[in-house]
């Protein structure tokens, strides 16, 4: 339904006689037929309308008309006025939607940079420590040459000094974060 037929629909029930109607016999002696009309108190009311026929069931819907007309008109707008809402909630949750998958993709992307980030950042440390490794076992070496040169053959000395390079590495391994 267009505005415009709503506004005519309107327009038509503002301009009847306003309600409550009924409907009931003709008040006029040996008539056949049903009236529908606007109750008025100590008087048989105003006739709205005369039907011929007597079926109830048309006098009725007459009567209930303008009172169904509104209430149904109420409803109308009640649900275009849902319907708006819902479409303005629809256009929002959707601009809400894309905003998050944006962000989903940022932080996607953001996740595998670190990874290949974290992945250069081991393979540096791993290095270290291999570098680590060939300095303290060149030191050992050099440390046995010269205990080896001077004469003395001392393996308490020697077994002291493998300590302090085991233990050496462990810090280092330590502060690399790397465990056995």
């Amino acid at each position: 339904m267009t505005n415009q037929e709503l506004k005519e629909i309107e327009a038509r029930l503002a301009a009847a006689t306003p309600g409550p109607w009924d409907w009931g016999s003709l008040p006029e002696a040996g008539k056949e037929g049903l009236r529908v009309y606007k109750p008025v108190p100590f008087s048989v009311g105003a006739t709205i309308a005369q039907l011929r026929k007597t079926d109830s069931k048309d006098a009725e819907f007459i009567a209930h008309a303008p009172g169904d007309i509104r209430r149904l008109r109420d409803e109308l707008y009640k649900t275009r006025d849902l319907m708006m809402r819902a479409e303005r909630l629809f256009i929002l949750n959707k601009k809400k939607a894309e905003l998050f998958e944006r962000k989903y993709i940022e932080q996607r992307n953001e996740v595998k940079r670190l990874r290949k980030e974290n992945e250069k950042l081991i393979q540096s440390r791993e290095a270290a420590l291999r570098i680590f490794q060939e300095v303290l076992e060149g030191e050992k070496q050099s440390t046995e040459q010269v205990i080896y040169d001077r004469g003395t053959n001392i393996p308490e000395e020697l077994e002291e000094l493998e300590h302090e390079t085991e233990q050496t590495l462990l810090k280092f391994k330590s502060a690399l974060g790397m465990a056995d």
